[in-house]
């Protein structure tokens, strides 16, 4: 990703698209690791901006907004140094739009730290794959026909650092989020059910309240509301209506259960907001309680995979830098961990065509696969030819246990 790509605007450059497609992500950039960050409240982007949008390859660049080519020299840089640790920090703008800083300077956003360790972190140590060809006839991986074809994964060593940038999507998040998950399946066994996923938010005359305090207010809003017990995940930052930056605006996720739970109002269809402040629902304790401590507790819609939630909420969560005992996941309530303890969930590595298993391989065909997460053209998965054009296998067993 050279400077002269980047010329045509301080903040833009384009990086190839995960999904293998025709097009290329633009991603808005701003270099916060040198002076001109410090005076980014008074910077002004000029008008024929765009935010975020999915550009044809040959697009001309000089169609785009011109700046000056020392700003375009340091946002290319920043972003060519950021995508080169991974990859995959330009899927989402939590990770590559710099962030406020928070009135309280121990706190920043996950990924958003030092790589761990340069030599370990996300190194490569091997492959697995499913061998089920007959399983992937007909069916389609990341809009590739995989019919004939072998799905091929790295795998990786990660810290399960927070901040660091190679690691916590694969490491910390993953780890994290299968830990919360066991905790929840093992609610199940003491009689609670269908957990939600909610967000609590703050109004702006709040934000200089110290986290803790926070987290304080949060959990006694929930329990006021109803809500019985869960998962709670802090978080800092919300990008801007404009996609530019994060802005400072604590808030706090979380998975937890609803007391008689959400259904009663999810399906409700016919009630005006007079209806709701005199009923015994969810909505009926939240606009009545809103109204007297001015925090807003929403509930999202059901989501299908407990798990996916938690990474989500998980991979740009706020950190508190220096802490050396302690965790970005808490429980509360019902899930408290005065009162049980859960086991962890044995993690099988599943091919997310058929949902077979996946076993070590060693890879003996020439072909060349990146695994560096931070050089362009790597893929964490793919689909590949069992055979080579002489008819020998691209990949051998070489038996063990799966490790993800």
């Amino acid at each position: 990703m050279s400077i002269e790509r980047a010329r045509f605007c301080g903040f833009w450059d384009s990086v190839p698209c995960p999904h293998r497609k025709s097009v290329a992500f633009s991603i808005m950039m701003r270099c916060f690791n040198c002076p001109e960050y410090l005076r980014f409240n008074n910077y002004k982007i000029g008008e024929e901006a765009v935010h975020w949008k999915a550009v044809e390859r040959d697009l001309p660049y000089e169609s785009k907004v011109k700046v000056s080519d020392a700003e375009s020299a340091r946002a290319a840089q920043f972003l060519e140094n950021r995508l080169r640790i991974n990859r995959r920090l330009g899927d989402n703008p939590h990770h590559y739009l710099p962030y406020e800083h928070a009135p309280f300077p121990a706190y920043v956003p996950a990924t958003f730290g030092a790589v761990t360790n340069k030599d370990f972190c996300a190194s490569h140590h091997g492959y697995t794959a499913c061998k089920n060809v007959e399983g992937h006839r007909g069916k389609m991986f990341r809009g590739e026909d995989a019919t004939d074809k072998i799905l091929i994964r790295h795998k990786h060593w990660w810290c399960h650092s927070p901040l660091c940038p190679k690691c916590c999507l694969n490491g910390f998040a993953c780890r994290a989020a299968r830990s919360a998950e066991a905790r929840i399946k093992t609610a199940e066994k003491h009689g609670l059910f269908c957990p939600e996923h909610i967000i609590v938010s703050f109004l702006p005359k709040c934000f200089n309240i110290p986290i803790p305090k926070l987290k304080v207010m949060a959990l006694d809003a929930l329990a006021i509301r109803g809500i019985v017990g869960g998962v709670i995940i802090p978080h800092g930052w919300r990008v801007n209506e404009s996609h530019t930056r994060q802005e400072y605006s604590p808030h706090f996720h979380t998975v937890s259960y609803v007391k008689n739970g959400y259904d009663m109002c999810r399906l409700c269809d016919f009630h005006t907001k007079e209806d709701c402040l005199v009923c015994s629902g969810f909505r009926g304790r939240e606009m009545r309680n809103y109204a007297i401590d001015k925090i807003l507790v929403s509930v999202k819609d059901k989501r299908e995979s407990i798990y996916g939630t938690l990474w989500y909420e998980l991979h740009h969560c706020l950190v508190q830098v220096g802490l050396k005992h302690g965790s970005v996941v808490s429980y509360f309530g019902e899930l408290a961990n005065r009162l049980f303890k859960s086991n962890s969930i044995k993690v099988e590595s599943k091919c997310a065509i058929c949902n077979e298993g996946m076993e070590n391989v060693f890879q003996i065909g020439k072909h060349y696969n990146v695994k560096d997460t931070g050089t362009i053209g790597y893929r964490p998965a793919w689909l590949e030819p069992e055979f080579d054009d002489a008819g020998d296998p691209n990949y051998i067993c070489k038996g063990g246990d799966t490790f993800g």
